[in-house]
């Protein structure tokens, strides 16, 4: 569908005064309606930033916080049992 150009003279005196009311009226509601989606945008944008900001704070913590578990450094492997031993003999 093309689109049609509304300020031809031609036009507007093809559709009349009340058409061409209605046309600026809508218009004027699309306008207003993309300028609403504008602010809501901005404000998703926002709100989708601080929520990955969060997440990343929480991952950067958690490794951080792995990192200073010492509890696996004085870990000893325990001997193997004896039943062990004897499958690998035989």
């Amino acid at each position: 569908m093309s689109q049609i150009d509304v300020d031809d003279p031609e036009l507007q005196a093809h559709l009349g005064k009340l058409r061409m009311g209605l046309i600026r009226k809508a218009e004027k509601e699309t306008q207003t309606k993309a300028q609403k989606h504008v602010k809501y945008r901005k404000k998703d944008w926002y709100v989708a930033a601080f929520c990955l900001s969060s997440i990343a704070a929480i991952y950067g913590y958690t490794i951080w916080a792995m990192r200073q578990e010492t509890f696996l450094d004085d870990f000893e492997v325990p001997n193997p049992l004896p039943e062990d031993e004897e499958d690998k003999g035989l």
